[in-house]
């Protein structure tokens, strides 16, 4: 394997999709905690450890 490898276009596209198909996952799975599991704090899939939007209120 080349070392230009991860610089080729579709590389990066694939990439791309599957960490935003991931993070749009990561929003539907809190929409169904809060809304229809009734949580009291939704946070997804990967819990509170990345939830770094609650901390700067």
């Amino acid at each position: 394997m080349s070392s230009d490898f991860l610089f080729k276009p579709y590389v990066i596209l694939t990439v791309d999709v599957a960490v935003q198909s991931f993070h749009m996952l990561e929003h539907m799975i809190q929409v169904i905690q809060k809304f229809v599991l009734q949580f009291p704090i939704a946070h997804g899939i990967l819990g509170a450890s990345l939830d770094f939007e609650r901390g700067f209120g």
